[in-house]
């Protein structure tokens, strides 16, 4: 797992375990459940409530999946650009993406380098949600699954193509204003 961390981010009362055990709940990052196995309970609480005292968290419990965020965190994390988020962002987008086809000779899947790129330009550009980007995504793959696939935009390019835009930009726009054809079945994919 990588992180970047920009230390100008991290406030100054709050000590580097503590952001990276906040950023790993904030972001529901996949080592999350790993990496509490190896914490005790012990130090969870002594961590969870430092944070809560300085009005990083509310508990609900020790256990970091029930803590409610305070506006303190919520600002500290806002626009955050991951790279595990991201990492996380392309496999997803990416295993929605068919298997074996081509389009102008090329797989419409790319690699997921190309997607990690292109996600990371996307995000400095636009400010979608994951769950946009995801829907946004299956509703691109439904619509041209319904077309036979035809004339389909490699991954790379949906998310972004230089010197043409976003199309992936253009279907988030479409799910935050419910413009969204056939919802349920793009629900179900």
């Amino acid at each position: 797992m990588n992180i970047e961390i920009d230390e100008k981010n991290i406030p100054q009362d709050i000590m580097l375990h503590e952001y990276f055990l906040l950023y790993l709940v904030y972001t529901k990052d996949k080592e999350l459940g790993n990496i509490l196995k190896t914490l005790s309970e012990d130090y969870l609480d002594k961590v969870s409530s430092g944070l809560e005292y300085r009005l990083y968290i509310k508990r609900t419990c020790i256990n970091p999946e029930g803590w409610i965020f305070r506006k303190k965190t919520l600002d500290m994390f806002n626009g955050l650009n991951s790279v595990s988020s991201v990492d996380t962002l392309a496999e997803r987008i990416r295993d929605l993406f068919p298997k074996g086809l081509k389009s102008g000779g090329y797989l419409v899947k790319s690699s997921l380098k190309d997607i990690k790129d292109k996600l990371k330009k996307f995000q400095k550009d636009y400010k979608y949600s994951d769950e946009v980007i995801i829907k946004g995504t299956k509703t691109y793959i439904t619509e041209m699954q319904k077309n036979g696939y035809a004339y389909m935009m490699l991954a790379k390019y949906f998310i972004l193509k230089q010197d043409k835009g976003s199309t992936l930009a253009d279907y988030c726009e479409m799910v935050e204003n419910n413009e969204i054809p056939d919802e349920e079945f793009v629900d179900r994919m």
